[in-house]
């Protein structure tokens, strides 16, 4: 067990001192999940990744914004019928 302990300490100092510095803060953060999602929803444009960010999580993560999803997929349904995207 020790030295398990001690390959995987060894592992993560060789990994972080090899990757590039501007992505270090991308492994840590102080948000939950729901604050992710919420978060991604809100941010992002693409209706997919919007669709991604909300859908693939529990609704209890989000339902904070929940007249804000309906809304949005009130607002773009008839647009995913007509044009059917991959995600949809």
């Amino acid at each position: 067990s020790y030295f398990l302990t001690g390959a995987a300490i060894f592992s993560y100092f060789v990994f972080f001192t090899n990757i590039n510095e501007g992505y270090i803060h991308t492994f840590f953060s102080f948000g939950t999940g729901g604050q992710t999602a919420i978060r991604n929803f809100r941010a992002l444009g693409d209706d997919g990744m919007k669709a991604d960010a909300i859908f693939t999580n529990n609704k209890n993560q989000w339902k904070s914004i929940y007249d804000e999803v309906k809304e949005w997929v009130w607002q773009n349904w008839s647009k995913w019928m007509e044009e059917k995207p991959a995600w949809f």
